[in-house]
């Protein structure tokens, strides 16, 4: 349970230290954080939680809130992430998993392998 606080903490800083100077919305926060802390829970559950791993879902995460920022640019919108990009991203991420073998583990897609 510490390991995955320390790693949702540390995923989160990820998050912050991405932003530059963009602002985040407290609701897109709330998202993300949810996110972040359903992901550690997966890896815990896949027991994947090797360096290898950690770098995958630190890549992924790091995808993830680009695509976001990509999204809030499109909505006009591009000094802040708020719960209208978050969303936006999150189609889109859906739109091109339709099309291709698309994942960011541990984010996407949404299922939790169940635990052995």
């Amino acid at each position: 349970m510490v390991r995955e606080r320390a790693l949702q903490d540390e995923f989160w800083l990820q998050v912050l230290e991405s932003l530059g100077s963009l602002q985040l919305g407290p609701i897109c926060a709330h998202y993300l954080r949810a996110w972040i802390a359903t992901a550690v829970r997966r890896m815990g559950l896949e027991k994947r939680l090797t360096p290898r791993d950690l770098r995958i879902a630190r890549a992924n995460l790091t995808s993830f809130v680009e695509i976001m920022k990509a999204e809030a640019f499109i909505l006009g919108r591009a000094d802040q992430l708020d719960k209208d990009s978050f969303e936006a991203a999150l189609r889109q991420i859906e739109r091109h998993a339709k099309l291709t073998a698309f994942n960011l583990w541990p984010f996407w897609p949404k299922r939790i392998a169940p635990s052995n």
